[in-house]
Protein backbone atom coordinates (compact mmCIF):
# COMPACT_ATOMS: atom_id res chain seq x y z
CA UNK A 1 0.00 0.00 0.00
CA UNK A 2 1.26 3.32 -0.85
CA UNK A 3 1.11 5.88 1.64
CA UNK A 4 1.02 9.75 1.63
CA UNK A 5 3.44 11.88 2.97
CA UNK A 6 2.28 13.99 5.73
CA UNK A 7 3.36 16.96 4.67
CA UNK A 8 1.93 16.83 1.63
CA UNK A 9 -1.65 16.06 2.99
CA UNK A 10 -1.26 19.31 5.07
CA UNK A 11 0.09 21.43 2.33
CA UNK A 12 -3.14 20.51 0.07
CA UNK A 13 -5.46 21.36 2.94
CA UNK A 14 -4.12 24.52 3.92
CA UNK A 15 -4.76 24.99 0.21
CA UNK A 16 -8.62 24.27 0.57
CA UNK A 17 -9.06 26.82 3.72
CA UNK A 18 -7.40 29.38 1.64
CA UNK A 19 -9.81 29.15 -1.39
CA UNK A 20 -12.90 28.86 1.20
CA UNK A 21 -11.30 32.39 3.24
CA UNK A 22 -11.54 34.01 -0.24
CA UNK A 23 -14.87 32.64 -1.24
CA UNK A 24 -16.08 34.26 2.27
CA UNK A 25 -13.94 37.31 1.94
CA UNK A 26 -15.33 37.92 -1.44
CA UNK A 27 -19.07 37.19 -0.56
CA UNK A 28 -18.51 40.21 2.78
CA UNK A 29 -17.46 42.32 0.47
CA UNK A 30 -20.47 41.68 -1.98
CA UNK A 31 -22.76 42.02 0.87
CA UNK A 32 -20.88 45.59 2.31
CA UNK A 33 -20.97 46.46 -1.71
CA UNK A 34 -24.62 45.83 -1.44
CA UNK A 35 -24.99 47.63 1.66
CA UNK A 36 -23.47 50.43 0.70
CA UNK A 37 -25.54 50.81 -2.59
CA UNK A 38 -28.72 50.31 -0.73
CA UNK A 39 -27.69 52.76 2.30
CA UNK A 40 -26.91 55.13 -0.59
CA UNK A 41 -29.95 54.67 -2.43
CA UNK A 42 -31.82 55.21 0.52
CA UNK A 43 -30.11 58.20 1.54
CA UNK A 44 -30.85 59.59 -1.80
CA UNK A 45 -34.60 58.18 -1.56
CA UNK A 46 -34.58 60.33 1.83
CA UNK A 47 -33.28 63.02 0.28
CA UNK A 48 -35.71 63.32 -2.65
CA UNK A 49 -38.26 62.64 -0.01
CA UNK A 50 -37.38 65.48 1.94
CA UNK A 51 -36.86 67.87 -1.26
CA UNK A 52 -40.48 66.64 -2.53
CA UNK A 53 -41.96 67.39 1.13
CA UNK A 54 -40.75 71.02 1.03
CA UNK A 55 -41.84 71.09 -2.58
CA UNK A 56 -45.48 69.95 -1.23
CA UNK A 57 -45.20 72.97 1.61
CA UNK A 58 -44.37 75.47 -0.64
CA UNK A 59 -46.70 74.77 -2.84
CA UNK A 60 -49.15 74.66 -0.01
CA UNK A 61 -48.04 77.85 1.18
CA UNK A 62 -48.89 79.61 -2.14
CA UNK A 63 -52.30 77.79 -1.81
CA UNK A 64 -53.34 79.10 1.24
CA UNK A 65 -51.83 82.88 -0.04
CA UNK A 66 -54.36 82.16 -2.73
CA UNK A 67 -56.98 81.40 -0.24
CA UNK A 68 -56.30 84.63 2.11
CA UNK A 69 -56.37 86.82 -1.03
CA UNK A 70 -59.59 85.13 -1.93
CA UNK A 71 -61.11 85.88 1.42
CA UNK A 72 -59.52 89.42 1.37
CA UNK A 73 -61.30 90.02 -2.10
CA UNK A 74 -64.64 88.73 -0.62
CA UNK A 75 -64.21 91.58 2.03
CA UNK A 76 -67.35 93.57 0.20
CA UNK A 77 -69.59 90.30 0.03
CA UNK A 78 -69.01 89.17 -3.40
CA UNK A 79 -66.45 87.81 -5.89
CA UNK A 80 -66.14 88.87 -9.42
CA UNK A 81 -64.08 87.03 -12.03
CA UNK A 82 -61.76 90.08 -12.72
CA UNK A 83 -61.25 90.01 -8.81
CA UNK A 84 -60.35 86.12 -8.81
CA UNK A 85 -58.12 86.46 -11.27
CA UNK A 86 -56.17 89.08 -9.99
CA UNK A 87 -55.23 87.50 -6.81
CA UNK A 88 -52.39 85.25 -8.97
CA UNK A 89 -49.60 88.12 -9.16
CA UNK A 90 -47.88 87.56 -5.74
CA UNK A 91 -46.94 84.43 -4.72
CA UNK A 92 -44.99 83.70 -1.54
CA UNK A 93 -41.04 84.09 -1.76
CA UNK A 94 -39.55 81.20 -1.05
CA UNK A 95 -35.99 80.37 -1.63
CA UNK A 96 -35.01 78.06 -4.26
CA UNK A 97 -38.55 77.25 -4.77
CA UNK A 98 -40.09 79.06 -8.45
CA UNK A 99 -44.00 78.81 -9.09
CA UNK A 100 -44.99 77.61 -12.26
CA UNK A 101 -48.25 78.13 -12.20
CA UNK A 102 -50.10 79.97 -10.26
CA UNK A 103 -53.34 81.85 -9.87
CA UNK A 104 -57.36 80.83 -9.44
CA UNK A 105 -60.15 81.10 -11.82
CA UNK A 106 -63.92 81.67 -11.07
CA UNK A 107 -67.00 80.73 -12.95
CA UNK A 108 -68.54 83.88 -14.67
CA UNK A 109 -71.66 83.81 -13.18
CA UNK A 110 -73.28 82.28 -9.63
CA UNK A 111 -75.75 79.89 -8.95
CA UNK A 112 -78.20 80.41 -6.49
CA UNK A 113 -77.27 77.17 -3.79
CA UNK A 114 -78.59 76.62 -0.77
CA UNK A 115 -75.54 76.60 2.01
CA UNK A 116 -75.45 72.78 2.75
CA UNK A 117 -72.38 72.92 5.54
CA UNK A 118 -71.52 74.92 8.61
CA UNK A 119 -74.04 76.88 10.94
CA UNK A 120 -74.78 78.85 7.98
CA UNK A 121 -76.79 75.62 6.34
CA UNK A 122 -80.28 75.77 5.21
CA UNK A 123 -79.78 79.91 3.84
CA UNK A 124 -79.70 80.62 0.45
CA UNK A 125 -76.50 82.20 -1.39
CA UNK A 126 -75.28 83.07 -4.67
CA UNK A 127 -72.06 81.03 -5.07
CA UNK A 128 -69.45 80.40 -7.14
CA UNK A 129 -67.30 77.53 -7.42
CA UNK A 130 -63.59 78.56 -7.13
CA UNK A 131 -60.47 76.68 -8.36
CA UNK A 132 -57.06 77.08 -6.93
CA UNK A 133 -54.02 75.95 -8.63
CA UNK A 134 -50.24 76.34 -6.71
CA UNK A 135 -47.45 74.66 -8.91
CA UNK A 136 -43.62 75.04 -7.98
CA UNK A 137 -40.32 73.71 -8.94
CA UNK A 138 -37.28 73.56 -6.90
CA UNK A 139 -33.88 71.63 -6.44
CA UNK A 140 -33.07 68.30 -8.67
CA UNK A 141 -36.19 69.22 -10.07
CA UNK A 142 -38.32 68.93 -7.42
CA UNK A 143 -42.21 69.77 -8.45
CA UNK A 144 -45.51 69.67 -6.39
CA UNK A 145 -49.30 70.95 -7.43
CA UNK A 146 -51.55 71.69 -4.76
CA UNK A 147 -55.21 72.05 -6.39
CA UNK A 148 -57.97 73.31 -3.91
CA UNK A 149 -61.85 72.92 -4.80
CA UNK A 150 -63.48 76.36 -3.13
CA UNK A 151 -66.89 77.43 -2.65
CA UNK A 152 -67.53 81.24 -2.81
CA UNK A 153 -70.93 82.24 -1.14
CA UNK A 154 -72.97 85.72 -1.08
CA UNK A 155 -75.08 85.42 1.30
CA UNK A 156 -78.16 88.28 1.73
CA UNK A 157 -78.28 89.79 4.94
CA UNK A 158 -81.72 90.29 5.53
CA UNK A 159 -82.02 86.47 5.68
CA UNK A 160 -80.82 86.65 9.43
CA UNK A 161 -83.33 87.41 11.93
CA UNK A 162 -80.75 89.44 13.63
CA UNK A 163 -77.17 90.36 12.64
CA UNK A 164 -75.14 92.59 14.39
CA UNK A 165 -71.58 93.85 13.90
CA UNK A 166 -70.80 94.60 17.12
CA UNK A 167 -72.13 93.00 20.89
CA UNK A 168 -75.74 92.05 20.69
CA UNK A 169 -76.74 92.91 23.70
CA UNK A 170 -80.68 91.80 24.55
CA UNK A 171 -82.29 92.44 27.91
CA UNK A 172 -86.20 92.63 27.35
CA UNK A 173 -88.46 93.13 30.46
CA UNK A 174 -91.28 91.21 29.08
CA UNK A 175 -91.40 88.14 27.43
CA UNK A 176 -89.62 88.08 23.46
CA UNK A 177 -89.58 85.66 21.00
CA UNK A 178 -86.84 85.83 18.56
CA UNK A 179 -87.01 84.29 15.29
CA UNK A 180 -85.01 83.57 12.07
CA UNK A 181 -80.80 83.49 12.66
CA UNK A 182 -79.43 85.46 15.26
CA UNK A 183 -75.33 86.18 14.71
CA UNK A 184 -72.78 88.82 15.77
CA UNK A 185 -69.55 89.43 14.50
CA UNK A 186 -68.80 90.30 17.91
CA UNK A 187 -69.99 88.80 21.64
CA UNK A 188 -73.61 88.18 22.82
CA UNK A 189 -74.72 89.82 25.88
CA UNK A 190 -78.80 87.39 26.56
CA UNK A 191 -80.51 87.74 29.73
CA UNK A 192 -83.11 89.97 30.79
CA UNK A 193 -86.21 89.20 33.44
CA UNK A 194 -88.05 88.19 30.38
CA UNK A 195 -88.30 84.96 28.79
CA UNK A 196 -86.12 84.91 25.71
CA UNK A 197 -87.19 82.40 23.43
CA UNK A 198 -84.74 81.78 20.19
CA UNK A 199 -86.36 79.79 17.29
CA UNK A 200 -83.21 79.24 15.24
CA UNK A 201 -79.67 79.29 15.31
CA UNK A 202 -77.34 81.39 17.19
CA UNK A 203 -73.64 82.00 16.59
CA UNK A 204 -71.19 84.81 17.22
CA UNK A 205 -68.09 85.25 15.74
CA UNK A 206 -67.07 85.79 19.93
CA UNK A 207 -68.27 84.26 23.29
CA UNK A 208 -72.15 84.07 25.03
CA UNK A 209 -72.58 85.83 27.80
CA UNK A 210 -75.95 85.03 29.85
CA UNK A 211 -75.83 88.20 31.95
CA UNK A 212 -76.05 91.88 31.17
CA UNK A 213 -72.80 94.17 29.79
CA UNK A 214 -73.70 97.01 31.81
CA UNK A 215 -73.97 97.46 35.41
CA UNK A 216 -76.94 98.76 35.51
CA UNK A 217 -80.14 99.79 33.98
CA UNK A 218 -80.95 95.79 32.89
CA UNK A 219 -82.05 93.41 35.47
CA UNK A 220 -80.72 90.16 34.88
CA UNK A 221 -82.35 87.21 36.58
CA UNK A 222 -80.12 84.32 34.85
CA UNK A 223 -82.76 81.96 33.87
CA UNK A 224 -85.35 82.27 31.15
CA UNK A 225 -82.81 81.89 27.80
CA UNK A 226 -84.31 79.04 26.00
CA UNK A 227 -83.41 77.54 22.34
CA UNK A 228 -84.85 75.61 20.00
CA UNK A 229 -83.98 72.02 19.52
CA UNK A 230 -83.79 70.45 16.58
CA UNK A 231 -87.15 68.51 17.26
CA UNK A 232 -88.79 71.60 17.89
CA UNK A 233 -88.49 71.03 22.04
CA UNK A 234 -87.09 73.79 24.21
CA UNK A 235 -84.13 73.84 26.18
CA UNK A 236 -82.75 76.56 28.67
CA UNK A 237 -79.18 77.61 28.02
CA UNK A 238 -77.75 77.88 31.47
CA UNK A 239 -73.84 77.57 30.56
CA UNK A 240 -71.86 79.78 29.07
CA UNK A 241 -68.56 81.54 27.75
CA UNK A 242 -68.07 81.56 31.90
CA UNK A 243 -69.10 78.40 32.44
CA UNK A 244 -65.67 76.54 31.05
CA UNK A 245 -63.12 79.28 31.74
CA UNK A 246 -63.69 82.15 30.17
CA UNK A 247 -64.41 86.20 31.23
CA UNK A 248 -65.61 89.79 30.03
CA UNK A 249 -62.52 90.98 29.46
CA UNK A 250 -61.68 92.49 26.45
CA UNK A 251 -59.10 90.38 24.13
CA UNK A 252 -59.00 87.43 26.46
CA UNK A 253 -59.66 83.87 25.78
CA UNK A 254 -60.12 80.42 27.10
CA UNK A 255 -57.69 77.93 26.47
CA UNK A 256 -58.29 75.75 23.11
CA UNK A 257 -59.66 72.66 26.08
CA UNK A 258 -62.18 75.44 27.74
CA UNK A 259 -63.06 76.16 23.98
CA UNK A 260 -63.54 72.49 23.14
CA UNK A 261 -65.63 72.06 26.42
CA UNK A 262 -67.69 74.75 25.39
CA UNK A 263 -68.11 73.65 22.15
CA UNK A 264 -69.05 69.83 23.13
CA UNK A 265 -72.00 71.21 25.76
CA UNK A 266 -73.22 73.31 22.97
CA UNK A 267 -73.30 69.66 20.84
CA UNK A 268 -74.62 67.42 24.05
CA UNK A 269 -77.26 69.86 25.38
CA UNK A 270 -78.22 72.28 22.69
CA UNK A 271 -77.79 70.45 19.56
CA UNK A 272 -75.32 72.38 18.16
CA UNK A 273 -77.46 75.16 17.67
CA UNK A 274 -75.56 77.89 19.41
CA UNK A 275 -72.37 78.27 18.09
CA UNK A 276 -69.39 80.87 18.62
CA UNK A 277 -66.16 81.40 18.45
CA UNK A 278 -65.35 78.23 20.34
CA UNK A 279 -66.83 76.17 17.37
CA UNK A 280 -64.79 78.01 15.02
CA UNK A 281 -67.36 80.29 14.02
CA UNK A 282 -65.51 83.61 12.21
CA UNK A 283 -66.60 86.80 11.33
CA UNK A 284 -68.93 87.46 8.47
CA UNK A 285 -67.40 89.82 5.81
CA UNK A 286 -69.25 92.41 5.64
CA UNK A 287 -70.92 94.00 2.20
CA UNK A 288 -67.94 96.74 2.20
CA UNK A 289 -64.55 96.86 0.92
CA UNK A 290 -61.66 96.15 3.85
CA UNK A 291 -60.76 98.86 6.04
CA UNK A 292 -63.56 101.16 5.46
CA UNK A 293 -66.59 102.12 8.23
CA UNK A 294 -69.77 100.12 7.49
CA UNK A 295 -71.34 103.59 7.87
CA UNK A 296 -70.55 104.30 4.56
CA UNK A 297 -73.07 102.15 3.19
CA UNK A 298 -75.57 105.01 3.59
CA UNK A 299 -73.13 108.15 2.72
CA UNK A 300 -73.93 110.24 -0.03
CA UNK A 301 -72.68 109.08 -3.44
CA UNK A 302 -69.49 111.13 -4.54
CA UNK A 303 -68.69 110.08 -7.93
CA UNK A 304 -65.16 109.67 -6.84
CA UNK A 305 -65.49 106.07 -4.96
CA UNK A 306 -63.27 102.86 -6.11
CA UNK A 307 -65.70 101.04 -7.68
CA UNK A 308 -65.85 98.79 -4.73
CA UNK A 309 -66.82 101.28 -2.60
CA UNK A 310 -69.61 102.35 -5.32
CA UNK A 311 -71.12 99.11 -6.08
CA UNK A 312 -71.56 98.92 -2.25
CA UNK A 313 -73.07 102.21 -1.10
CA UNK A 314 -77.18 102.57 -1.66
CA UNK A 315 -76.80 106.16 -3.00
CA UNK A 316 -74.32 105.11 -5.74
CA UNK A 317 -77.14 102.89 -6.65
CA UNK A 318 -80.28 104.69 -6.41
CA UNK A 319 -83.35 105.82 -9.12
CA UNK A 320 -84.38 108.48 -7.12
CA UNK A 321 -82.10 111.01 -4.77
CA UNK A 322 -84.00 113.79 -2.61
CA UNK A 323 -81.98 116.00 -0.85
CA UNK A 324 -81.59 119.00 1.03
CA UNK A 325 -79.22 121.76 0.44
CA UNK A 326 -79.36 125.16 2.34
CA UNK A 327 -83.26 124.48 2.80
CA UNK A 328 -83.77 123.89 -0.74
CA UNK A 329 -85.40 120.66 -1.47
CA UNK A 330 -83.97 118.85 -4.73
CA UNK A 331 -85.55 115.66 -6.55
CA UNK A 332 -82.98 113.64 -8.69
CA UNK A 333 -83.20 110.96 -11.00
CA UNK A 334 -80.50 108.46 -11.47
CA UNK A 335 -78.16 110.36 -13.96
CA UNK A 336 -78.53 113.59 -11.64
CA UNK A 337 -81.03 115.79 -13.36
CA UNK A 338 -84.33 117.43 -11.72
CA UNK A 339 -86.97 114.80 -11.33
CA UNK A 340 -90.52 116.45 -11.85
CA UNK A 341 -93.01 114.39 -9.33
CA UNK A 342 -96.50 113.57 -10.63
CA UNK A 343 -98.09 115.58 -6.86
CA UNK A 344 -95.99 118.10 -5.78
CA UNK A 345 -96.52 116.99 -2.22
CA UNK A 346 -95.41 113.84 -2.34
CA UNK A 347 -92.01 114.75 -1.59
CA UNK A 348 -91.54 117.76 0.85
CA UNK A 349 -89.42 119.82 2.97
CA UNK A 350 -91.00 120.96 6.68
CA UNK A 351 -88.83 122.58 8.66
CA UNK A 352 -89.06 122.63 12.58
CA UNK A 353 -92.03 120.02 12.06
CA UNK A 354 -91.93 117.78 15.65
CA UNK A 355 -90.26 116.98 18.48
CA UNK A 356 -88.18 113.79 19.19
CA UNK A 357 -87.57 113.96 23.20
CA UNK A 358 -84.86 111.25 23.08
CA UNK A 359 -82.80 113.59 20.91
CA UNK A 360 -83.58 117.16 22.75
CA UNK A 361 -84.16 118.72 25.87
CA UNK A 362 -86.15 121.46 24.91
CA UNK A 363 -88.02 122.51 21.87
CA UNK A 364 -87.12 126.53 21.79
CA UNK A 365 -84.65 126.85 18.96
CA UNK A 366 -85.85 128.43 15.75
CA UNK A 367 -84.47 126.67 12.43
CA UNK A 368 -83.93 130.27 11.08
CA UNK A 369 -81.87 130.90 13.38
CA UNK A 370 -78.26 129.95 14.24
CA UNK A 371 -80.36 128.77 17.66
CA UNK A 372 -80.57 125.44 16.49
CA UNK A 373 -79.15 123.76 19.36
CA UNK A 374 -82.62 122.01 20.34
CA UNK A 375 -85.36 122.93 17.67
CA UNK A 376 -87.23 120.37 16.47
CA UNK A 377 -86.86 118.39 13.63
CA UNK A 378 -86.42 119.73 10.11
CA UNK A 379 -88.50 116.87 8.20
CA UNK A 380 -87.59 115.62 4.44
CA UNK A 381 -91.38 113.76 4.45
CA UNK A 382 -92.14 111.43 1.66
CA UNK A 383 -95.81 110.44 1.51
CA UNK A 384 -95.33 106.87 -0.32
CA UNK A 385 -98.86 107.15 -1.06
CA UNK A 386 -98.24 109.97 -3.60
CA UNK A 387 -95.63 108.49 -5.54
CA UNK A 388 -95.76 107.01 -8.75
CA UNK A 389 -93.74 103.90 -9.59
CA UNK A 390 -94.83 104.19 -13.45
CA UNK A 391 -93.60 107.40 -13.66
CA UNK A 392 -90.43 106.20 -11.92
CA UNK A 393 -90.79 107.69 -8.61
CA UNK A 394 -89.88 104.58 -6.85
CA UNK A 395 -86.26 104.95 -7.84
CA UNK A 396 -86.27 101.94 -9.62
CA UNK A 397 -86.37 100.74 -6.33
CA UNK A 398 -83.89 102.57 -4.59
CA UNK A 399 -84.79 106.05 -2.95
CA UNK A 400 -81.84 107.69 -1.23
CA UNK A 401 -82.46 110.54 0.84
CA UNK A 402 -79.49 113.43 2.56
CA UNK A 403 -79.32 116.70 3.44
CA UNK A 404 -76.35 119.76 4.14
CA UNK A 405 -76.48 122.44 6.51
CA UNK A 406 -77.49 125.74 6.13
CA UNK A 407 -75.85 126.78 8.95
CA UNK A 408 -72.45 125.36 8.02
CA UNK A 409 -72.09 127.01 4.55
CA UNK A 410 -72.76 123.83 2.81
CA UNK A 411 -70.78 121.41 4.62
CA UNK A 412 -72.09 118.87 7.40
CA UNK A 413 -73.02 121.29 11.04
CA UNK A 414 -71.82 119.84 14.04
CA UNK A 415 -74.25 116.90 15.51
CA UNK A 416 -76.13 119.01 18.08
CA UNK A 417 -76.64 121.90 14.75
CA UNK A 418 -78.02 118.85 12.60
CA UNK A 419 -81.61 118.50 12.66
CA UNK A 420 -82.37 116.72 9.70
CA UNK A 421 -84.55 113.67 9.59
CA UNK A 422 -86.68 111.67 6.96
CA UNK A 423 -89.96 110.71 7.70
CA UNK A 424 -91.93 108.37 5.37
CA UNK A 425 -95.77 107.79 5.92
CA UNK A 426 -98.96 106.69 3.92
CA UNK A 427 -96.63 103.64 2.87
CA UNK A 428 -99.35 101.13 3.61
CA UNK A 429 -99.32 100.19 0.46
CA UNK A 430 -96.62 99.67 -1.96
CA UNK A 431 -96.63 99.51 -5.78
CA UNK A 432 -93.41 98.03 -6.07
CA UNK A 433 -90.35 96.76 -4.05
CA UNK A 434 -89.15 99.74 -2.55
CA UNK A 435 -85.87 100.45 -0.58
CA UNK A 436 -85.47 103.47 1.37
CA UNK A 437 -82.08 104.78 2.16
CA UNK A 438 -80.37 107.97 4.24
CA UNK A 439 -77.46 108.36 6.09
CA UNK A 440 -80.29 110.63 8.33
CA UNK A 441 -82.50 109.28 11.21
CA UNK A 442 -85.12 107.84 9.62
CA UNK A 443 -89.06 108.06 10.90
CA UNK A 444 -91.48 105.64 9.68
CA UNK A 445 -95.41 107.01 10.43
CA UNK A 446 -98.27 104.10 10.90
CA UNK A 447 -98.58 101.02 9.26
CA UNK A 448 -96.07 100.21 6.20
CA UNK A 449 -96.43 97.32 3.53
CA UNK A 450 -99.54 95.76 4.89
CA UNK A 451 -101.63 96.01 2.54
CA UNK A 452 -103.74 92.73 2.20
CA UNK A 453 -102.06 90.55 -0.60
CA UNK A 454 -100.21 93.35 -1.75
CA UNK A 455 -96.79 92.73 -0.23
CA UNK A 456 -93.99 93.64 -1.57
CA UNK A 457 -90.22 92.93 -0.60
CA UNK A 458 -88.85 96.27 1.07
CA UNK A 459 -85.94 98.11 3.49
CA UNK A 460 -85.35 101.04 5.55
CA UNK A 461 -81.33 101.73 5.70
CA UNK A 462 -80.74 104.70 7.88
CA UNK A 463 -78.76 106.46 10.88
CA UNK A 464 -81.66 105.51 13.23
CA UNK A 465 -85.07 104.05 12.96
CA UNK A 466 -87.87 104.97 15.01
CA UNK A 467 -91.55 103.61 15.03
CA UNK A 468 -93.99 106.49 15.03
CA UNK A 469 -97.62 105.10 15.61
CA UNK A 470 -100.23 106.00 13.16
CA UNK A 471 -102.09 108.35 15.99
CA UNK A 472 -99.16 110.18 16.13
CA UNK A 473 -99.65 114.14 15.94
CA UNK A 474 -96.88 116.53 15.32
CA UNK A 475 -98.35 119.05 17.42
CA UNK A 476 -98.91 117.29 20.67
CA UNK A 477 -95.24 116.43 20.51
CA UNK A 478 -93.22 118.21 23.35
CA UNK A 479 -91.59 117.96 26.29
CA UNK A 480 -92.01 114.45 27.68
CA UNK A 481 -94.48 111.94 26.75
CA UNK A 482 -96.64 113.19 23.86
CA UNK A 483 -100.00 113.70 24.59
CA UNK A 484 -102.24 111.47 21.89
CA UNK A 485 -102.52 108.20 22.68
CA UNK A 486 -101.05 105.36 20.14
CA UNK A 487 -102.64 102.82 18.10
CA UNK A 488 -101.16 99.88 17.52
CA UNK A 489 -98.84 99.93 14.01
CA UNK A 490 -97.11 97.49 12.09
CA UNK A 491 -94.28 97.56 10.02
CA UNK A 492 -93.57 94.93 7.02
CA UNK A 493 -89.98 96.04 5.84
CA UNK A 494 -86.65 94.89 6.82
CA UNK A 495 -83.95 97.64 8.80
CA UNK A 496 -79.93 98.70 8.43
CA UNK A 497 -80.00 100.85 10.78
CA UNK A 498 -77.26 101.98 14.05
CA UNK A 499 -78.10 101.17 17.48
CA UNK A 500 -76.77 102.78 21.12
CA UNK A 501 -74.32 100.63 22.53
CA UNK A 502 -73.21 99.82 26.15
CA UNK A 503 -69.83 102.18 26.17
CA UNK A 504 -67.88 99.40 27.70
CA UNK A 505 -68.48 95.87 29.91
CA UNK A 506 -69.27 97.09 33.63
CA UNK A 507 -70.74 100.50 32.59
CA UNK A 508 -73.12 102.02 35.03
CA UNK A 509 -74.87 103.60 31.46
CA UNK A 510 -76.66 100.34 29.11
CA UNK A 511 -77.35 100.65 25.88
CA UNK A 512 -80.49 100.01 24.17
CA UNK A 513 -79.97 96.66 23.47
CA UNK A 514 -81.84 94.66 20.83
CA UNK A 515 -84.96 95.05 22.41
CA UNK A 516 -84.90 98.80 21.72
CA UNK A 517 -83.29 98.97 18.45
CA UNK A 518 -86.38 100.69 16.89
CA UNK A 519 -86.79 103.83 18.80
CA UNK A 520 -89.91 105.05 20.26
CA UNK A 521 -91.13 108.38 21.45
CA UNK A 522 -94.77 107.71 22.62
CA UNK A 523 -96.49 106.54 25.87
CA UNK A 524 -97.18 103.11 24.44
CA UNK A 525 -99.81 101.20 25.40
CA UNK A 526 -100.63 99.29 22.15
CA UNK A 527 -98.60 96.88 20.29
CA UNK A 528 -95.98 97.56 17.45
CA UNK A 529 -95.97 94.60 15.03
CA UNK A 530 -92.56 94.53 12.96
CA UNK A 531 -92.00 91.69 10.65
CA UNK A 532 -89.11 91.66 8.43
CA UNK A 533 -85.14 91.56 9.80
CA UNK A 534 -83.08 93.57 12.29
CA UNK A 535 -79.57 94.44 11.69
CA UNK A 536 -77.14 96.97 13.09
CA UNK A 537 -73.91 97.53 11.40
CA UNK A 538 -72.98 100.39 12.89
CA UNK A 539 -73.43 103.40 15.99
CA UNK A 540 -75.74 106.04 15.07
CA UNK A 541 -73.84 109.52 14.15
CA UNK A 542 -76.51 111.83 13.77
CA UNK A 543 -79.01 110.51 16.48
CA UNK A 544 -76.95 110.01 18.79
CA UNK A 545 -78.20 110.65 22.70
CA UNK A 546 -78.37 107.31 24.65
CA UNK A 547 -81.20 105.64 26.22
CA UNK A 548 -80.97 106.16 29.38
CA UNK A 549 -81.11 109.40 30.71
CA UNK A 550 -81.46 110.51 34.28
CA UNK A 551 -82.48 113.80 33.81
CA UNK A 552 -85.16 112.16 30.72
CA UNK A 553 -85.79 108.93 32.20
CA UNK A 554 -89.40 109.02 30.68
CA UNK A 555 -89.29 109.96 27.19
CA UNK A 556 -91.23 106.90 26.25
CA UNK A 557 -93.18 103.87 27.32
CA UNK A 558 -92.72 100.63 25.63
CA UNK A 559 -95.33 98.98 23.58
CA UNK A 560 -95.96 95.20 23.55
CA UNK A 561 -93.21 93.94 21.04
CA UNK A 562 -94.04 91.62 18.28
CA UNK A 563 -91.34 91.62 16.33
CA UNK A 564 -90.98 88.47 13.77
CA UNK A 565 -88.75 87.41 11.07
CA UNK A 566 -90.01 87.63 7.53
CA UNK A 567 -89.57 83.97 6.18
CA UNK A 568 -89.97 85.59 2.59
CA UNK A 569 -86.59 86.61 2.52
CA UNK A 570 -85.20 83.46 2.85
CA UNK A 571 -86.66 83.00 -0.81
CA UNK A 572 -83.93 85.09 -3.04
CA UNK A 573 -86.59 86.97 -5.29
CA UNK A 574 -88.56 88.22 -2.26
CA UNK A 575 -85.43 90.16 -1.17
CA UNK A 576 -85.55 94.18 -1.01
CA UNK A 577 -83.69 95.55 -3.60
CA UNK A 578 -79.94 96.41 -3.15
CA UNK A 579 -80.13 94.02 -0.30
CA UNK A 580 -76.09 93.75 0.79
CA UNK A 581 -75.03 90.70 1.03
CA UNK A 582 -72.24 88.60 3.49
CA UNK A 583 -69.68 86.93 1.99
CA UNK A 584 -68.00 83.29 3.48
CA UNK A 585 -65.26 81.46 1.71
CA UNK A 586 -65.43 77.29 1.84
CA UNK A 587 -62.81 75.16 0.95
CA UNK A 588 -64.83 71.97 -0.23
CA UNK A 589 -61.88 69.65 -1.91
CA UNK A 590 -57.63 69.54 -1.64
CA UNK A 591 -55.50 67.69 -3.88
CA UNK A 592 -51.53 67.36 -3.61
CA UNK A 593 -48.99 66.23 -6.71
CA UNK A 594 -45.78 65.50 -7.05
Amino acid sequence: MIRMPCGLRARDEGGYVLVVVLIVLVAVSGIALAAFRSTEAEVRIAANQYIGTQAGYAAEAGAEKLMADLYEEMADGILTPAEVAGIGGSPPNIPKYTYTDYGATMDASGVLRSVTQGPLAGLQSISNDVRIRSSVEGPRNARATVELQVLAQAIPIFQFGVFYEYDLENCPGPDMEIGGRVHSNADLYLDGIGRQRYWDMITAAGDIHLHPKASTNCTSDGINNLVQMNDLSWTEMISDTHSFGGDDIPGTFPTAAEDKAFDDHSKANWDHRVQTRASGMEPLQLPIPEGIDPYALIEPCTGSEATSLAEAKFACNAGLTVRVQGGVLEVLDGSGATKTLQDINAIQFLPNKFYDDREQTSNSGDAATGNNDNSNRDVIEIRIDLLSAGFGEYGGGVIYVTADSALAGGGYAPAHERQYAVRVSGGWLLQEPLSITTNLPLYVLGDYNTAAGAWQPASFASDAFTVLSGAWSDAASGEGNTENPPIDTRVEAALLSGHTPTPFFGSPNGGGWLNNYPRFLENWGGTVTLIGSLVSLWYPRVATAPYYQPSNPSFYSAPVRDWRFDSRFLVLGNLPPATPVVGQVVKLGYTRKY
